[in-house]
């Protein structure tokens, strides 16, 4: 899965906690821009940075769990589709 943004986003910008954000329009290319050169700070100041991607496997136990919650969304789906008809 991943995410995938639909447009342009909105952001807020601060200087002072609690204060009401300065609204912010970032396009794809300039957000990337910003996000490549923090990253190239943070490792400039020693801090770490993982260079490929981390892959996460789920446990056998939430993917049981994930199985049965959509077997039952199905089920309970066709309960209802089956009472909307009479």
């Amino acid at each position: 899965m991943s995410l995938v943004a639909n447009g342009n986003a909105r952001l807020g910008d601060s200087d002072k906690p609690g204060s009401q954000p300065e609204k912010v329009l970032i396009d794809a290319e300039t957000a990337i821009a910003v996000f490549k050169e923090a990253i190239a700070e943070a490792k400039a100041k020693g801090l770490p940075w993982r260079e490929k991607p981390l892959r996460l496997k789920p446990s056998d136990k939430l993917l049981t769990l994930v199985r049965r919650s959509q077997e039952l969304a199905v089920t309970e789906a066709g309960a209802s589709e089956s009472k909307e008809s009479k």
